[in-house]
């Protein structure tokens, strides 16, 4: 679509329903429209609305593996509900694999203080590295996210390092 075609589409679109508005999409998807989802809450919405204009419709579900228990739950729900014509796509490594070999993420339990200082910090470049840095626009605290980083790399460090051997008669 050229940037005037836009423009008269959601000119046109600007007052219909949301079912018409998406019904508008799969016309002109000549059969070969696709819906993702992350089956957060939301989205039960919007499949909802797809399904109901096109049943068989392929659903595009990028499972990394790290979802919490209810969303899997949810998208189990869902899928009966909506009869969703699923197609996921899985790591080659389970969550915990990726996690034990390759580092993975860091959880934690919804600390408060944790949760504002990862929203309000980004990485920036240090040398061959990296560090962590307000975003522009906050002055928040990011301490708490720069205290477990660094205790991720030190657990990290330790897990990698050679077992040190010590002679116990060397010292005496």
């Amino acid at each position: 679509m050229t940037p005037a075609e836009q423009q008269a589409a959601n000119a046109a679109l600007k007052s219909q329903s949301p079912l018409d508005i998406v019904r508008w999409g799969l016309e002109r998807s000549g059969g070969r429209a696709i819906v993702s989802t992350n089956f957060r809450p939301y989205e039960a919405v919007i499949l909802h609305l797809v399904t109901q204009l096109q049943p068989d419709i392929p659903v595009l579900w990028v499972d990394h593996g790290y979802n919490r228990p209810a969303t899997y739950r949810h998208a189990e729900a869902l899928r009966a509900r909506l009869k969703l014509n699923i197609k996921a796509y899985l790591p080659r490594k389970t969550a915990a694999h990726y996690d034990a070999v390759d580092g993975g993420f860091v959880h934690h339990l919804g600390q408060q203080e944790l949760t504002d200082a990862a929203l309000t910090a980004r990485r920036r470049p240090l040398g061959d590295a990296w560090a962590w840095s307000r975003k522009s626009s906050s002055d928040s605290d990011i301490s708490p996210l720069v205290a477990v980083t660094l205790a991720h790399w030190a657990s990290r460090s330790a897990q990698a390092a050679e077992p040190m051997i010590v002679d116990p008669w060397s010292v005496v």
